[in-house]
């Protein structure tokens, strides 16, 4: 019996020991012990029902986007928006008009991300109509990019491909990857 109470009994010194040696260590050293990265909060910081955000640059209409649902998140410096339509403008006129069931504004360069998007390209009087699964507006510098599965038509002519540029400025359309072009019959070549 001797044998097994001596082994409690190291065993308990053994213990408080490393207790005490633990306890030490925490009272020199004050380490920071991180278990869970707190979870970002699912509520977003401000939410806006109706909601018509305008860019206005040297006293000049850019562009205005309406929206039926937008939550601001500060932290990410972005606006996501519901039920989006909206138009760009260039030289006082309106160039642009466009709408997707989803939008993305970043408020700091106001580039744009629409996703499922439907746009009309007014150019010398006539319209060109696109559909793209992800459209971005770059502000700085006038251009719309269409990615993955790009639709654009007008007058008879449909092009299709995943990857377009559109310079408002200019009023110059580049399809790129996987273009093809598609005649109606009756038309001209």
């Amino acid at each position: 019996m001797s044998n097994k109470a001596d082994s409690m009994q190291l065993t308990l010194i053994i213990f408080c020991s490393c207790f005490f040696l633990l306890i030490a260590f925490v009272l020199i050293y004050e380490p920071s012990l991180t278990l869970l990265k707190p979870k970002k909060s699912s509520q977003p910081d401000f939410s806006f029902e109706d909601v018509t955000v305008t860019y206005i640059y040297d006293g000049e209409l850019k562009w205005e986007l309406e929206s039926e649902y937008a939550e601001l998140d500060k932290a990410s410096d972005r606006v996501f928006m519901t039920e989006a339509v909206g138009d760009i403008f260039s030289d006082g006129k309106k160039s642009v008009a466009f709408e997707a069931p989803e939008a993305r504004l970043t408020l700091g360069n106001s580039d744009m991300e629409l996703s499922d998007s439907v746009a009309e390209f007014f150019i010398n009087e006539k319209s060109v109509y696109l559909k793209s699964k992800i459209l971005n507006w770059f502000s700085e510098k006038n251009i719309f990019v269409g990615q993955h599965k790009v639709e654009l038509s007008s007058e008879g002519m449909t092009l299709k491909g995943k990857y377009l540029t559109v310079d408002v400025d200019t009023k110059k359309m580049k399809m790129t990857k996987d273009a093809k072009a598609v005649l109606s019959a009756g038309t001209q070549q």
